[in-house]
């Protein structure tokens, strides 16, 4: 049991790392070298981000996967297009299983990513979002319903019928 606090810090370091090299190499593709090492170092002294994700919380997985999301739309040509678009609706789809409530925070970036899509792709790429987007969240409802009985969280009902927070 003593051991698990670490496993799970060393994870969260392991996930920031990655969100430093993916934001470095996103802000180098827009701005420039300067940009990107600035933003590297940004991104490496985010107390906040660095806080919760060491202590085991989603944020540093969720930063990750919108990093990606956006560093791909960032490098989509036509060549590439559609190996791209399925790896990134296969990770916003699991984005969505890391916090449901991220879908908006992921649908804007796959917009993005469909802004950056071929206009002759485009619709193609909406479909393979929508799809991904909502089996994930059919899925994670479906088990909800299967496991709880209810189609929407615990915590809804709590807060619905005023039951105290402390």
């Amino acid at each position: 049991e003593r051991v698990v606090s670490v496993l799970v810090m060393a994870l969260g370091a392991g996930l920031l790392a990655a969100n430093v090299l993916v934001v470095g190499r996103l802000a180098a593709r827009l701005g420039g070298e300067r940009a990107g090492a600035a933003s590297s170092l940004l991104a490496a002294g985010s107390f906040g981000l660095a806080f919760w994700t060491l202590r085991g919380m989603e944020v540093g997985l969720l930063a990750l996967v919108l990093g990606c999301l956006l560093l791909w739309a960032s490098e989509l040509t036509a060549q590439n297009c559609e190996r791209l678009v399925l790896r990134a609706a296969v990770v916003g789809a699991l984005g969505t299983a890391i916090r449901p409530d991220a879908v908006v925070p992921l649908a804007i970036a796959a917009a993005t990513l469909v802004a950056c899509a071929p206009s002759q792709k485009r619709l193609r790429c909406i479909g393979v979002f929508g799809c991904s987007f909502a089996v994930a969240l059919g899925l994670q409802f479906g088990l909800e319903r299967a496991y709880y009985g209810s189609w929407v969280p615990n915590t809804y009902f709590l807060k619905m019928t005023g039951v105290p927070t402390t």
